[in-house]
């Protein structure tokens, strides 16, 4: 995507974008669409970093019964807050299922060398 907008996206640039948020399933879709304005483009010369994009969020839009674009500086911040705490519960529950599995793997491991058979040293 950066390469398709570098022009816009030069230093000082400015650049409008919808942003929508999907989950990770598709019955986790977060309910929010934010327009924003993309400035402070910082693209370093080194090819291992990523470039640094500063994003301010202009409006929301909530899908809903009565969804309508609202301008976040204004009320619009809760939806922001929202989808914040929506992607760390996402976050959270994938780190913690991690854990586990790892726990899991820890633990049959040394059940399978506890079993090993060891042979007799003098």
């Amino acid at each position: 995507m950066y390469a398709q907008h570098e022009p816009w996206l030069a230093q000082n640039g400015r650049l409008l974008v919808r942003l929508t948020f999907p989950g990770e399933e598709s019955d986790q879709e977060h309910a929010y669409e934010f327009i924003a304005k993309v400035s402070n483009t910082l693209v370093k010369d080194d090819v291992t970093t990523c470039p640094e994009i500063g994003v301010q969020f202009l409006s929301a839009l909530g899908k809903g019964l009565q969804s309508r674009w609202r301008d976040v500086r204004a009320d619009g911040c809760l939806d922001l807050l929202k989808l914040l705490q929506a992607y760390q519960l996402e976050y959270y529950r994938d780190l913690k299922k991690n854990l586990l599995l790892r726990e899991d793997a820890a633990c049959r491991s040394s059940v399978a060398a506890e079993s090993w058979p060891r042979s007799n040293v003098r």
